[in-house]
């Protein structure tokens, strides 16, 4: 049976998505931190990892560049619907924190936080990049 390492930080989330991989069969292992993620796969050697990019502490990126030092394991991340789709800002509000109506300078404030831990040079990013008046979007 093939296993699978969902490291989701959103409890919801988690639950849901591990319920809807063991209804299709799969053996689910899940964490909620990437540090917890990364011993889960060093106890279990999951076949596939799912990784949640905006996770707390340590992030996806991060996460991802861990696993890929010791495993060649295949990993997806939950970017959005679509690689290099672009969200709003409000898109951006609801999916992340679920807010219908917000400050979306919230948004500018994490893309910048995110943008330093993930670019190499944060004021010319390549991954994580503005859409000049419609949003952002993530490069792979």
């Amino acid at each position: 049976m093939t296993s699978v390492l969902l490291i989701e930080d959103d409890d919801r989330i988690r639950l849901s998505l591990t319920l809807a991989l063991e209804d299709e069969g799969y053996t689910a292992h899940a964490a909620a931190t990437a540090e917890d993620g990364l011993a889960e796969q060093r106890r279990v050697n999951a076949d596939t990892v799912l990784v949640d990019l905006m996770l707390p502490g340590m992030d996806g990126f991060e996460c991802i560049r861990q696993l890929r030092r010791t495993d060649d394991v295949p990993i997806r991340c939950e970017r959005g619907d679509h690689p290099g789709q672009v969200l709003s800002r409000q898109q951006l509000l609801q999916r992340v924190w679920g807010y219908e109506i917000g400050d979306e300078r919230l948004v500018d404030v994490h893309v910048g936080r995110l943008r330093h831990k993930i670019e190499d040079v944060p004021g010319k990013p390549r991954h994580l990049v503005t859409v000049r008046g419609l949003g952002y979007k993530l490069q792979p």
